[in-house]
């Protein structure tokens, strides 16, 4: 009975979750119950791990390895607990050059509203930027459920927007090595309108990888 409440547990915390409103969406069904069963089963566990979620290897012990996923074999940790993810995302190796050195006005940093829309304010100034020809850049960010910051930085180049996406902080999955994929928006107002759409199979923005 142990080994099989250990198994289900395992695979309930490897399933993916999903970013509200995202493409990349991750769902996670029935969580709360298995996670009464698994405090009733795993009592003997102690020390919780510094991310959202614990998890105990087989063996009963439970650690905190302070380590990303990938080398921490008993579970995720939060990589960003900051409240700057947008400039912390710049600093990152896996941003483009345009990105970690941003050019122009300034359009603020947000987070997306519901994950789903950009404020007004930052719309416009992006939207009055592209109109005159003039350099502006912003950058935004949507929440998964566990409260890991996904990043877009975006900056205007003439009549055009080109945006990048930074999953880093992304504790189940996140690229932290390969250089971000970039993408130039010939329609820059229709992508504001759906960020996150420039890999959408509609792809408004009429948004073209870099």
């Amino acid at each position: 009975m142990g080994g099989w409440l250990v198994s289900e547990i395992g695979a309930v915390m490897k399933a993916r979750r999903r970013v509200a409103g995202r493409v990349s969406r991750r769902g996670w069904a029935g969580v709360g119950l298995l996670g009464l069963v698994a405090a009733a089963a795993l009592s003997g566990c102690s020390g919780p791990f510094p991310g959202t979620f614990e998890e105990c290897p087989s063996d009963g012990s439970c650690a905190d390895t302070r380590s990303p996923q990938g080398d921490a074999p008993s579970g995720p940790v939060r990589r960003y607990d900051g409240d700057d993810p947008v400039g912390a995302a710049r600093e990152l190796s896996v941003a483009p050059a345009w990105a970690a050195a941003p050019r122009g006005k300034d359009c603020g940093s947000v987070a997306l509203i519901d994950n789903e829309a950009l404020e007004t304010a930052q719309k416009d100034c992006l939207a009055a930027a592209v109109k005159s020809g003039e350099a502006a850049h912003a950058g935004w960010w949507a929440s998964t459920t566990e409260g890991d910051p996904i990043v877009t930085l975006a900056q205007t180049s003439g009549s055009k927007l080109t945006v990048v996406e930074i999953n880093a902080f992304d504790s189940y999955g996140g690229n932290t090595t390969a250089p971000a994929q970039g993408f130039t928006c010939s329609a820059p107002g229709a992508y504001l309108a759906e960020p996150g759409s420039q890999t959408g199979a509609q792809n408004p923005g009429r948004c073209a990888r870099d």
